[in-house]
């Protein structure tokens, strides 16, 4: 009698499939920086100039800054305005800036409250259509598109959708 023969594929560890994985991107990685490395080429020649003045340029203007916070000097001697320290200018200011209650630093008007259409005490809509309308006409739904005869609704008298006839 034949032996069964075993069809099962055997299973290979997904740890496996990770580290081959992180193998592969590492030699991919090595291979670039060498042929980078090998042809010699240099995207802009002129950059590492550029660079070292960019750099004296950032140091210049940073101990331009610096000076200007931390010594004393003239603004404008005719008026009389002068450059503190700005660690004197803080403990010069702090106690005043304590000492006040906070405040807006522009007045804020509040909004105007707009009247709904027809609301009690406004002329609302009404009086505009009176105009265009005549008098018999003067029944409006804003609810309904689908409005008969001199704005009766077609589908039904009084509320429609939760929303009364308005009549003058």
């Amino acid at each position: 009698m034949p032996s069964p023969v075993s069809t099962a594929v055997p299973q290979r560890s997904p740890k496996l499939h990770l580290v081959a994985g992180v193998l592969l991107i590492g030699v991919f990685w090595m291979l670039t920086k060498w042929l980078a490395g090998q042809s010699g080429f240099e995207s802009d020649p002129g950059e590492s100039e550029r660079a070292a003045v960019r750099e004296k340029t950032l140091l210049a203007i940073r101990a331009e800054e610096k000076s200007k916070l931390e010594t004393f000097a003239w603004v404008d001697r005719s008026s009389g305005s002068v450059q503190i320290p700005i660690a004197l200018a803080m403990k010069l200011v702090l106690p005043e800036l304590r000492a006040s209650k906070p405040r807006p630093a522009y007045p804020i008007a509040s909004p105007q409250p707009t009247p709904a259409v027809n609301s009690p005490g406004s002329a609302g809509i009404l009086p505009a259509l009176s105009g265009i309308l005549p008098d018999s006409c003067l029944t409006i739904d804003l609810a309904s598109k689908d409005a008969g005869e001199c704005g009766q609704d077609a589908r039904a008298p009084g509320e429609v959708n939760g929303y009364r006839h308005l009549t003058p």
